[in-house]
C-alpha cells in the first residue's frame, strides 16, 4: 500500500511538472512574439527591446495567466465541454479518465491560440507588452533625439573610424589607394561636413554610427554587419566620384542604414540601463544630443521588496507573542490553540500589511502625477483600500474566529489595525528628506507614530473580539483583567508598530537618498574591489569605486585632504590624483576620496568595456 502511495505522488509530481514545462515553453514562446506588427523600422521581437530582468517577470504573468486557465479547466469540469474545448478533447482521443495535469496544460495552450479565445489572448498579449514599455522604450529614447544635430561623435569614436578607413584602404588595390586619404580629410574636417549637410557627412555619420553600434551593442541583437560594411566601402568609392546632382540616389540608402543603427544603439542601451538619466547619460556618451528631462525619478521596487521581507518577520513574531499571551488568558484547554491559528493568522498579517504597503506605492505614484489631490484625500484613500483589501480576505478566511461570525465590527477594526501602515509608506514615498540625518530622525518619527497607533488598536481588537462575553468595571481592570493581557496586547502592538514604521521608512527614504545624490553626479561612479598600488605610501589600497575622473580608495596609510597621490591601476602608467576627503574607519582603514589630475585611458576602458557607455 505504502509502494502505491509513493508511486502515486511520484506521477503526479511528475504529471504537474510536464504541466508546468508546457505552459512556460509555449508561454515564453507565444508571449516572445508580437501581437500586433511592430513600427517597419523597428525589426526583431519584443526581448530586443526590454531588459532580461523584466522581460522574465512579464513572461511569467504571461505564464500566470495560462496556468490560471489550466487550473479552471481542470478543476470546473463544465468548462470541458465548451464548444471549443471539447473537440479538442474529442480529436486527440482524451478520455475523462486520462486527462491529468500535463493533458490539460496542452489543451490550455492549444485552445488559446484559436477562435474565440485567441482574440483576447492576443488582446491580454498586447496589453502586457504595453505594461513592460514594449517597444515604447526605445521609440521614446530615441525621440529625445533632435531632429538636427542630435549625433556629434566623440574622440573615442572618432579615432575608432579613422582605422577603421585605413584597414579599408590597405584592403584596396594601389589604383584606388586614394579614397583611403580622400576620406579621412573629410573625417578630420567633420565639423564643417556637418554644418553643410554633403553626402560626404551622410556617409561618415552612418560609418561612425555602426561604430558605436559594434562597440555597445551584443552581436546578437545588432546582427550580422559585414553586408552593411561591404556596402559602405562600395559606397565610399561611388561618392567621392558623384556629381553634386547626383548625391541623391545614396543618401536615403545611407540614411536607412544609418537608421537601423541608431535603433540598435537604443535598443542595447534600454535593456541594459532601467533608469531614464541612466539611459539620456549613455547616449551622450555615445554622442548622442538628447533633450532629457532633468527630473529625478527613484526606483523603490528593490526597497519595497525588502520591505515585504521585514513584513513578514514581524508577523511571524508578533502573531506568536499575541498567541502565547492570548493562551494564558483563556479558560478553555489551549493544548491546540497555538498550532491552529499561527500559520493563518502569520499569513493574514503578512498579506494585509503588504497590500497596505503596495496600495500605499499605487496611491503616492498617482499622487506625483496628479498634483491637484490634496495629501488628506490621498490618505484617506490608503487607509479605505487597505481596509476593505484585509476585511475581505478575513471575511474568506472563516477560521479566523467564530465570535467574529456575528460581530462584523470586530473584523472591520482589525482590518482597520493592518491598513495604519499604509499612511506611513505614504508620507515615505511622498517626502523628500535627502539628509542623511534627517532620514533617521523622520524614521524613527513614524516608528513611535505607527507605534502609539497600534498600540491602541491591539487593544481596540481584542476588545471588540470580547464584547460579547466580557464586561470591565473600569479602565484600570479593563488593562489587568486576564491575567494582565491588554497591557501585554499594548506592548507588542507598540513595538510592532515602531519595527514596522521605522523599517519602512528608513529602507524607503534611504533608498531615495542613495538613488538621488547618484543621480546628482557628473561621472557616475561604478562599484568595484580592485587593488591599486598607492607610490607614495609604500602599500597597497582597494578601489571601492571608480568613474573616468576619480576614485574611492581604502588603505591603512595616513593621508589627509589636500595630500597627492601617485598610483598605478591595474598595470597602467603612474597616475596623479589628489585626495579630495577622507574618513576613517575601524581597525584603522582609511576611506579616502581621490581626484584624478588627468583622464587615465587604462580606467575608461576598464569601464567601457566592463560596465558600458553609461559610465564613459
Amino acid at each position: 500500500m505504502a509502494d502505491d502511495n509513493s508511486s502515486g505522488l511520484y506521477f503526479m509530481l511528475l504529471d504537474v511538472f510536464v504541466a508546468l514545462v508546457i505552459i512556460l515553453f509555449f508561454s515564453q514562446r507565444r508571449f516572445n512574439s508580437w501581437a500586433e506588427a511592430p513600427p517597419d523600422s523597428f525589426k526583431g521581437k519584443p526581448i530586443d527591446y526590454i531588459s532580461p530582468k523584466s522581460f522574465v517577470a512579464y513572461f511569467l504573468l504571461y505564464a500566470l495567466s495560462i496556468a490560471t486557465l489550466t487550473l479552471a479547466l481542470y478543476g470546473i469540469p463544465g468548462l470541458s465541454q465548451l464548444s471549443f474545448v471539447k473537440p479538442v478533447f474529442e480529436g486527440l482521443g482524451i478520455s475523462q479518465e486520462s486527462r491529468g495535469w500535463a493533458i490539460f496544460a496542452l489543451i490550455s495552450t492549444s485552445v488559446a491560440s484559436i477562435a474565440p479565445l485567441e482574440k483576447y489572448e492576443k488582446e491580454w498579449r498586447k496589453k502586457l507588452h504595453g505594461f513592460a514599455r514594449i517597444p515604447r522604450d526605445v521609440v521614446e529614447l530615441r525621440g529625445s533625439l533632435p531632429l538636427t544635430d542630435r549625433f556629434i561623435p566623440t574622440d573615442y569614436y572618432l579615432k575608432i573610424a579613422k582605422e577603421q578607413i585605413i584597414k579599408s584602404g590597405e584592403e584596396l588595390t594601389p589604383r584606388y589607394k586614394s579614397v583611403e586619404t580622400t576620406w579621412l580629410e573629410h573625417l578630420n574636417n567633420f565639423s564643417e561636413e556637418h554644418k553643410n549637410k554633403s553626402i560626404h557627412w551622410h556617409f561618415l555619420n552612418c560609418l561612425l554610427l555602426c561604430v558605436v553600434a559594434k562597440s555597445v551593442c551584443p552581436p546578437r541583437l545588432l546582427g550580422p554587419t559585414d553586408e552593411s560594411e561591404r556596402r559602405m566601402l562600395e559606397l565610399g568609392s561611388l561618392i567621392l566620384n558623384l556629381e553634386i546632382n547626383e548625391s541623391h540616389k545614396f543618401i536615403n540608402e545611407l540614411d536607412r542604414m544609418a537608421e537601423y543603427f541608431e535603433i540598435c544603439i537604443c535598443k542595447s542601451i534600454v535593456r541594459k540601463y532601467s533608469d531614464e538619466s541612466e539611459r539620456f547619460n549613455a547616449l551622450k556618451n555615445c554622442g548622442f544630443q538628447p533633450n532629457g528631462r532633468d527630473a529625478f525619478k527613484s526606483k523603490l521596487l528593490t526597497s519595497l521588496g525588502q520591505c515585504l521581507v521585514g513584513v513578514s518577520f514581524v508577523s511571524i513574531f508578533s502573531v506568536a507573542m499575541i498567541l502565547m499571551v492570548l493562551e494564558n488568558s483563556i479558560d478553555t484547554d489551549p493544548a491546540n490553540f497555538f498550532s491552529d491559528r499561527f500559520f493563518i493568522w502569520s499569513v493574514g498579517s503578512f498579506l494585509s500589511f503588504s497590500v497596505a504597503i503596495m496600495i500605499a506605492a499605487v496611491v503616492a505614484a498617482q499622487r506625483k502625477s496628479d498634483r491637484r489631490s490634496s495629501h488628506l484625500i490621498s490618505i484617506a484613500t490608503c487607509i479605505a483600500l487597505s481596509t476593505l483589501a484585509a476585511a475581505l480576505y478575513f471575511i474568506i478566511v472563516s477560521d479566523l474566529d467564530a465570535r467574529s461570525e456575528s460581530n462584523p465590527l470586530a473584523r472591520i477594526v482589525l482590518a482597520l489595525s493592518f491598513a495604519m501602515l499604509s499612511p506611513v509608506v505614504y508620507r515615505a514615498i511622498i517626502d523628500n528628506t535627502f539628509d542623511s540625518y534627517e532620514v533617521k530622525r523622520l524614521a524613527f518619527y513614524n516608528g513611535f507614530l505607527l507605534g502609539g497607533t497600534l498600540m491602541v488598536m491591539q487593544c481596540a481588537v481584542s476588545y471588540t473580539f470580547n464584547i460579547q462575553i466580557i464586561s470591565y468595571s473600569g479602565l484600570v481592570d479593563f488593562f489587568v483583567a486576564q491575567n494582565n493581557k491588554m497591557i501585554y496586547l499594548a506592548i507588542i502592538g507598540f513595538f510592532k508598530g515602531i519595527l514596522l514604521g521605522t523599517f519602512v521608512t528608513f529602507l524607503i527614504q534611504h533608498a531615495k537618498r542613495v538613488q538621488y545624490l547618484k543621480s546628482l553626479r557628473i561621472h557616475p561612479r561604478a562599484s568595484v574591489q580592485i587593488p591599486v598600488n598607492v607610490a607614495s605610501e609604500g602599500a597597497s589600497a582597494i578601489a571601492m569605486d571608480i568613474s573616468k575622473n576619480g576614485m574611492k580608495l581604502e588603505t591603512k596609510g595616513d593621508l589627509k585632504a589636500g595630500d597627492k597621490l601617485n598610483f598605478t591601476f591595474m598595470r597602467s602608467d603612474k597616475t596623479e590624483g589628489l585626495v579630495k576627503w577622507t574618513k576613517r574607519k575601524s581597525r584603522g582603514r582609511l576611506v579616502v576620496g581621490v581626484l584624478l589630475s588627468q583622464q587615465n585611458e587604462t580606467i575608461v576602458e576598464y569601464l567601457r568595456d566592463k560596465y558600458g557607455a553609461y559610465y564613459v
